[in-house]
């Protein structure tokens, strides 16, 4: 992400399979204090807008590399200074509320990270097959300095 002024330059890269996306946002008042490397469980949608997470499937593991970012104009890896990295389990809700709000979860899935490399730039993302109930697998870094 690179933020200049109200403008802000969002772009992701697949560096497996050579693919980026990018897209320009502009923001009254663009929030600099975390970032965020997700990854997610699908979710399916009727026409109506009634959403639900879809049972995660076996993806093996991704990794996130070559990471950093910058907020409250401290910039770094999420093992430099400033910055504090939050790692969160994805586990599966016990209960679905789609067409029939009394179905059971059909799946256990869920992903778990790794700790983050010593040099703080990478960490992976593992499916795990018995994850056990709750809700999505992130790290986030929040920076702890004022600006």
């Amino acid at each position: 992400m690179l933020v200049n002024g109200t403008d802000v330059l969002v772009q992701v890269k697949n560096r497996t399979r050579h693919t980026f996306f990018t897209k320009h946002l502009q923001m009254a008042s663009p929030d600099l204090t975390s970032a965020e490397w997700i990854a997610e469980a699908p979710s399916e949608c009727t026409v109506a807008g009634f959403c639900r997470t879809v049972p995660l499937t076996n993806f093996g593991s991704v990794t996130f590399s070559k990471i950093a970012a910058l907020g409250n104009k401290q910039g770094g890896t999420l093992t430099g200074p400033g910055w504090e990295p939050t790692p969160i389990q994805l586990v599966p809700r016990a209960r679905r509320f789609f067409g029939d709000v009394n179905a059971s979860a059909s799946s256990t899935a869920g992903a778990s990270p790794t700790d983050v490399s010593p040099d703080g730039s990478a960490f992976t993302v593992n499916w795990v097959a018995n994850a056990g109930p709750a809700a999505g697998t992130t790290t986030t870094a929040t920076t702890t300095t004022s600006g």
